[in-house]
């Protein structure tokens, strides 16, 4: 059955503002279906319950799920007034709660707006052919790699740690090399949301990784470990997993975004000295 959503009762609360205020007296209107302390639930109200209701609609189609639904209606008006008259609109946990909730809406309000605005410039951007990937342009990549890798990776923050993994796995035979590499993947990696360092299998064509790490992979054979490598995240330990050819119709939407991405960050390359950017702290791995 429609559950009461108490943000409306929130909701109701602080348009009573500051001071505790009975319903006005209103004319008696034709679609009412029931009167709480003044307060007319209407057929318009009902309807908008049901359109609300996404659960429970042939129930509401009935006339058992129909008296359901108003007197749900009903009890949420009688909440409400009974939340107005406690004067609970005028306690400082109902303040509190209400400016937190204030606040945080406009945080994501103007978090939106930037997400937004960000949005609708790089489509203009795609418009006017900055950064806009033409079909040809996608095939010639393909000709160059046609291929996806499959890796596992470990993310070390220091040499010497990313050294002592390494010397071991490079001891550990053939055999049992990966499953010792995923055991020392948990024990020792970082963890970054956006790719996988924890060991797991990630796959990856060409130019959707870190240089470093695309190269070392493309000149590996299945089943090597490669390491360390260090590149702006922190220190790299690789396990090749396996490589395979890539189909145009597989790989054409990847390549898009490979070529696309690469000429935004040329374009962002170059709002950079237009803008002056200056970086004042860098930060060097001990």
């Amino acid at each position: 059955m429609r559950r009461i959503v108490i943000i409306s009762v929130l909701a109701a609360l602080l348009s009573a503002g500051c001071k505790e205020e009975k319903p006005a007296a209103k004319a008696h209107p034709s679609n009412a279906l029931a009167n709480v302390g003044g307060v007319f639930i209407t057929q318009k109200d009902f309807d908008n319950a049901v359109i609300d209701e996404t659960l429970n609609r042939k129930y509401l189609e009935t006339s058992f799920g129909k008296n359901a639904l108003i007197n749900a209606l009903v009890r949420e008006q009688l909440i409400q007034q009974a939340s107005l008259k406690s004067g609970s609109a005028q306690s400082e946990e109902f303040i509190k709660t209400i400016t937190d909730i204030q606040n945080d809406f406009s945080k994501r309000l103007e978090e939106t707006k930037k997400e937004v605005a960000t949005k609708i410039w790089i489509d203009s951007l795609r418009n006017k052919g900055e950064i806009s990937v033409t079909e040809d342009e996608i095939k010639d990549y393909h000709k160059k790699y046609s291929y996806e890798m499959t890796i596992r990776q470990m993310l070390l923050t220091d040499p010497d740690t990313a050294n002592l993994v390494l010397r071991e796995l490079k001891a550990t035979n053939n055999s049992n090399r990966e499953k010792r590499f995923i055991e020392l993947a948990k024990r020792y990696s970082i963890d970054l949301d956006d790719v996988s360092t924890d060991g797991k299998q990630f796959t990856f064509m060409p130019g959707e990784f870190l240089p470093e790490i695309e190269n070392a992979s493309a000149n590996s054979s299945s089943g090597l470990v490669q390491g360390f490598f260090k590149t702006s995240r922190g220190f790299h330990i690789i396990y090749k997993a396996g490589e395979k050819k890539i189909t145009l119709k597989d790989a054409r939407d990847r390549i898009k975004n490979i070529l696309e991405k690469k000429k935004f960050d040329d374009y962002l390359e170059s709002l950079a000295v237009k803008y002056k950017v200056e970086v004042y702290k860098t930060y060097e791995s001990k």
